[in-house]
Order: structure tokens, then sequence, then C-alpha cells
């Protein structure tokens, strides 16, 4: 609805563009301000076809307007809607997804090897020797670790 505050019908000086299209400049103010259902209905109709519904919607939420159907809220849901902006006007910011801080680890090591399971992928052929290597390595280094806190007896010729 562009009446009230916003302009009268000889003084557009004062409307926003998308005031100009709204569909509301056809009818009288008291149409937007009515109290039978059958009018509120109507008028929430005529509403929904407006191309700039929800820039009136935003205005009036913003401008703490309490009666009469603007871009199709009633009174009831302009209450509700500025509730929910007041609530949540403080809200954090949702945090943007991570960065990589540094490029990737290249196929054919074994980092890429677990960026493939990662990503559930299947590790290509480089990856996948690096992979067993890394693996040989460590189960060689695990053995040597254990004769040297354990070592046992020589054997015997």
């Amino acid at each position: 609805m562009t009446g009230g505050r916003y302009t009268t019908r000889d003084d557009n000086r004062h409307a926003a563009d998308w005031q100009q299209r709204a569909e509301c400049r056809n009818y009288t103010e008291q149409f937007w301000f009515a109290d039978d259902p059958r009018n509120v209905a109507q008028a929430v109709a005529i509403c929904n076809e407006c191309p700039v519904a929800q820039q009136c919607a935003d205005a009036a939420i913003e401008n703490m307007e309490m009666f009469g159907i603007w871009g199709g809220l009633t009174p009831r849901q302009l209450r509700q809607a500025r509730s929910h902006k007041h609530r949540h006007k403080n809200d954090p910011q949702p945090a943007p997804p991570p960065t990589p801080s540094r490029r990737p680890a290249p196929c054919g090591t074994e980092a890429a090897y677990h960026r493939h399971r990662r990503n559930n992928e299947q590790a290509c052929p480089g990856c996948t020797t690096a992979h067993a290597d890394a693996n040989r390595r460590r189960l060689d280094a695990r053995q040597a670790n254990r004769q040297q806190t354990n070592p046992t007896k020589e054997p015997t010729p």
C-alpha cells in the first residue's frame, strides 16, 4: 500500500520509485485499511499480483506500519515479521567456507591419497602406490623400533 505517510495522490515528490509501479495506486486508501474480511482478502489478492509487493512489505516493516495491508501482509503478519527481524538482527552472519591456505597435495603422494579418500574418490594409481610405500616404511620403522627395545638372543649357527 503506497498511501499514508509515503505519498498522497496530489504530491508524488516523496514517493519511491517502486511506489510509482504499485498496483494499489489505483485504489483509495480506505480499501487497504478495511476491517471487513472480504475486503482484506481482496486487498491481499491484489498485492499478490503486484510487481513491487516485496519492496512494499519491506518498507512497512522498516517504517513500523501498524495498520492496513502492506505488500500482501496483514497487520498481524507485519508484527510477526518485525518481531522475527528484531530477534535475529544481531545474529552473526554465517562464516564463509574456509579457503585453503595452501595448494592441495599433488597426486602421487600419500597426502593426495587421503584427499581422494576424504572426497569419496577412488585414489589414482600414483597415490595408491605412494600410500602403500608409506605404509611399508611405517611398518619397517615399527619393526626396527621393536627390535631396539626388545633385543632377542642372537641366533646360534
